[in-house]
C-alpha cells in the first residue's frame, strides 16, 4: 500500500524572488549605513596589515629563513578579510532586521487583523 505525498515541491521560477530579496536589501538605508561604517575599518585594517608586513618583510632581509615563509596572503590578505568578516558578522544582522520589519510593515497594511505598527 502507497502512502500519499504529503509534500510536493511546486516547480515556482526563483529568479523573481531573489531580485525582490536584492532589491529590498540594496533599496535600504542600512546597507549603505553597514558599508559607510566598514569602509574605514577595513581601510585601517589593510593600512595596519601592510605596516606589518612591511617591517616583518624588512626583519626578513637578514634571516633568509624568514624571508622564505612570508607570504602576502598571510600578511596583509588575510588581516583586512578578517575585518570584514567581523564587520559583516556584527552589522548585517541589523540589515537583515530592518529588511524583515519593513516587509511585516508592508504585509500589515493589507491585513485586517495586524497589531498597529508605528513608521521607522
Amino acid at each position: 500500500m502507497r502512502l500519499p505525498e504529503t509534500f510536493r515541491v511546486q516547480n515556482a521560477p526563483l529568479r523573481p524572488l531573489l531580485v525582490k530579496e536584492l532589491w529590498d536589501i540594496l533599496g535600504g538605508r542600512a546597507l549603505w549605513t553597514m558599508l559607510l561604517l566598514m569602509c574605514p575599518l577595513i581601510g585601517y585594517s589593510f593600512f595596519q596589515a601592510v605596516s606589518l608586513y612591511g617591517e616583518a618583510s624588512t626583519a626578513g632581509l637578514q634571516s633568509p629563513v624568514l624571508a622564505g615563509s612570508l607570504s602576502p596572503l598571510d600578511g596583509v590578505l588575510v588581516p583586512t578579510l578578517g575585518a570584514f568578516y567581523v564587520a559583516v558578522t556584527l552589522l548585517f544582522p541589523f540589515v537583515a532586521i530592518r529588511v524583515l520589519r519593513k516587509r511585516n510593515q508592508v504585509h500589515c497594511v493589507f491585513w485586517s487583523n495586524c497589531p498597529t505598527v508605528r513608521p521607522p
